[in-house]
């Protein structure tokens, strides 16, 4: 086991550009909790009104299934919006100009060289083709989907959406509604647990603290999961931190099914890695809140920006 500082001393402070392969792995290993419900929508049901969670059956156990792309697209949503006024420096009307696509990166329109593009990759036509350095696999829960899953194994515990009735055209009554009027849909429960691996290839100080930042942002602010405007929400817990990658039997499945791997990280990673054990996640949340703020604001955002190399 090590501290903390001995897995970042050799990091940059933030990504390198260039993106060639430094040999270098940051892991974080943790969990998250449900503080609320959450409705990881399936593309696959019925085609009636009832919606359905993600599961997958993995070796003869249902388990709902939190897809990590759900969740990088949140925290790729959190940086931006850190970044917006931080890249909102003075400047000349022509590096203004120059600057502009760097201040309006969107999903839809990623512009390749800011630091959310350097750190979570973009592929967009005519940009800057970068391949994202962060890697957090699907997520299953830690118990099955009878247990965790609502409306799944018990029909009378599924949720039923708001409905709202149209008033006929000469105001007197509602108007009559049809089965269309309403939907059903299956959600995981409060207190389930995702266990999670995060990886970041040729890491930064600033990838590290960022992962954890918007990570505890999507939770407590965004929530995750279809309708998170009053569903989603959780907790995150960090169990370590490694400088390498785990060995293959630790997927997130593996994670998940077998949870008593959690209280032995050593075995996890190859022999001599360097490990931080974390026994107090909640104020290494606060760390690398005050430790991610210092390098947003005291970062030389202006020199980042300007160079356009390509990886």
């Amino acid at each position: 086991m090590t501290n903390l500082e001995e897995i970042l001393k050799n990091l940059p402070e933030l990504p390198e550009k260039i993106g060639h392969w430094s040999g270098k792995v940051v892991t974080l290993m943790g969990s998250i909790e449900l503080t609320q419900r959450a409705i990881f929508k399936s593309m696959q049901g019925d085609k009636s009104n009832h919606q359905v969670v993600d599961k997958q059956n993995v070796e003869g156990v249902l388990r709902a299934e939190l897809r990590g792309i759900k969740v990088i697209t949140r925290i790729r949503d959190n940086m931006l919006l850190d970044l917006r006024d931080i890249y909102n420096f003075d400047a000349d009307k022509k590096k203004q100009k120059n600057l502009f696509y760097a201040k309006s990166c969107r999903k839809n329109r990623l512009c390749g060289n800011c630091v959310a593009c350097v750190s979570l990759g973009s592929l967009a036509p005519g940009a800057f083709s970068r391949r994202s350095r962060w890697f957090m696999p699907d997520m299953f829960s830690s118990t099955d989907a009878d247990e965790c899953v609502s409306g799944y194994a018990n029909y009378e515990e599924e949720g039923v959406l708001n409905t709202v009735s149209t008033p006929s055209r000469k105001g007197e009554s509602p108007s009559s509604r049809s089965s269309s009027s309403y939907a059903t849909y299956e959600y995981v429960k409060p207190g389930t647990v995702f266990p999670f691996k995060i990886m970041i290839r040729d890491p930064s100080k600033y990838d590290v603290f960022a992962a954890i930042k918007t990570l505890n942002d999507v939770g407590q602010v965004d929530g995750i999961g279809a309708y998170s405007s009053r569903n989603g929400r959780f907790r995150i817990k960090i169990y370590a931190i490694a400088g390498s990658v785990p060995l293959n039997n630790a997927s997130n499945f593996d994670l998940a099914s077998k949870d008593s791997w959690m209280k032995d990280i050593p075995s996890l990673f190859p022999e001599n890695s360097k490990i931080f054990k974390v026994e107090d996640s909640d104020s290494l949340i606060s760390e690398a809140f005050t430790r991610y703020n210092n390098l947003l604001n005291n970062a030389d955002w202006k020199k980042f920006i300007e160079p356009k190399t390509k990886e």
